[in-house]
Formats: C-alpha cells, structure tokens, sequence
C-alpha cells in the first residue's frame, strides 16, 4: 500500500506500506505528520528569517539612498555658497569701481562747469569784437560780411557758445 500526503502545493509520495498492520501504519502516519509539522514550522522560520533579511537589506539600501542624498544636497550647498561669494565679490568690485567713476565723474563735472564759463567768456570777448566790426562796417556803409573771416568768426562763436553749453548741461546721470 503506497500512502500520498497532500500539501499546499504537491502530492508526494512518503511511505510504502505493505505488510504493516494498522499499529504500524499509524506510527508511520505519526511519524509522517510530525516530520511534516516539523518540516513545515522549519520552512517558516526559514522563511521568516529570510525575509528579516531581506527587510534589513532594503533598510540598509534606504539608508544609503538617503545618505547619499545627503551627500548629494551638501556638494549642491557647497557650490551655491561659492557661486555666491564670487557673486558677491563682483558685485563688491563693480561697487568699488562705480564709486571710483563717480568720483571721477563728479571731478569731471566741477572741472566742465569751469571749462565752459571760460569759454562763454570767449565767446563773448569774440561777440563783442564781431559787435565792434560790425557797428564800423555799418558807419562806413559796408556790410560785416564784407570784413575778411566776419562769418567764419561769428561761425566759430556759435560753435563754441553750442559746445560751451552742451558741456555745461551734459548729464552724468550719477542719480544725485
């Protein structure tokens, strides 16, 4: 007589019996159960054991994951804190240098405002000897464009009076 044990996902054949009597039989059906109780209880420890295993592996893994995050946040907080202070140092420079250029501008002013009252002052002496030569054309009959270089001076007047002007009123635009 051949006795099968069904399991969860087999039949397998254990045990031949022939000739036993039905005491023999039932020691080897005890026997067969306890071997498959203890087999059994064997595969879920090993199974548990297994998978705490592998739950500690994942845990493992977790922690490298986030570890490196960390790493990875930390080489990204360290550029940001370079790209800055080069930033920063930039703009330090361009405020040194901006305040080096108004300087020179403010001088530069002070310096055109005095260039060009002394060249309205010019234009004024070449105004008042035009004036002159022209009153004395106009005694003698003539007109002023008769005097040799009467219009290239009353010209270069102009010119200087312009220039004198646009140098007085150029705008530095300082924000003052």
């Amino acid at each position: 007589m051949v006795v099968y044990v069904k399991t969860k996902t087999r039949t397998q054949k254990n045990v031949v019996l022939a000739n036993y009597t039905p005491k023999d039989i039932k020691n080897v059906t005890n026997q067969i159960l306890i071997s498959y109780i203890i087999m059994n209880t064997g595969q879920r420890i090993f199974t548990k054991l297994f998978k705490d295993e592998k739950t500690e592996l994942n845990t493992h893994e977790i922690k490298l994951g986030v570890a490196d995050d960390i790493n990875k946040s930390i080489q990204n907080g360290e550029n940001a804190i370079s790209e800055l202070k080069k930033a920063l140092q930039e703009a330090e420079q361009i405020k040194k240098d901006f305040a080096k250029m108004e300087q020179t501008a403010l001088k530069h002013r002070a310096k055109s405002e005095k260039t060009a009252a002394k060249f309205e002052k010019i234009t004024d002496k070449i105004e008042s000897t035009l004036n002159k030569a022209e009153k004395q054309a106009d005694d003698l009959g003539v007109p002023a464009s008769a005097i040799k270089n009467f219009d290239k001076a009353m010209s270069i007047a102009t010119d200087v009076f312009d220039l004198a002007d646009d140098l007085k009123r150029f705008d530095y635009n300082l924000g003052q």
